[in-house]
């Protein structure tokens, strides 16, 4: 299911919805959380953008896992090979980005669906509401970076090797 579509690694045709999405719904909810006027417009491309990223996010990590099978056999897990170990780190860091997506995603739920949620007119205040802001906004930094430092290592593994074996173009 998360190997190959129509020949193609699901990985490299999902991984962009999460690299893409992941930090506009980051922004998103940085935004909903730090500013109470803005939570009713916000709510619901909130949640959107959060369900879209969790789920993204388990999809990336999962087809990445299969990707790097198909790459990477398991006997040469203990390669030295730079490419090889290039390969690996990124699949452990996706790990991670693909965990803290799945986190974002239930963070924000809670947040947006219950912790920050408007009353007959009211706004949410006190100690949870304070503590939903926090935890929303370190959720999505948290994200950010994530999705960062995996796209640099996946970039790298994809990357540098054919890179380094070419000589710059002229610029035509």
């Amino acid at each position: 299911m998360f190997d190959v579509i129509f020949g193609l690694p699901v990985h490299i045709l999902v991984l962009h919805a999460y690299v893409v999405l992941g930090p506009l719904a980051a922004a998103a909810a940085i935004a909903y959380a730090a500013r109470p006027a803005w939570r009713r417009i916000l709510k619901w491309p909130v949640v959107v953008l959060a369900v879209v990223t969790g789920v993204s996010a388990f999809v990336t990590k999962e087809s990445g896992e299969k990707l790097q099978g198909r790459l990477v056999p398991r006997h040469d897990s203990g390669s030295t090979d730079p490419q090889v170990r290039a390969i690996l780190a990124h699949t452990e860091i996706g790990d991670v980005a693909g965990i803290v997506g799945i986190l974002f995603m239930l963070v924000v739920l809670v947040a947006v669906l219950w912790a920050l949620r408007e009353r007959a007119g009211e706004r949410a205040q006190g100690f949870l509401a304070v503590a939903a802001v926090v935890v929303v906004i370190v959720a999505a930094a948290s994200l950010l970076v994530s999705v960062v430092w995996a796209g640099h290592t996946g970039a790298v593994a994809a990357w540098q090797a054919r890179i380094a074996a070419t000589t710059p173009g002229s610029g035509d």
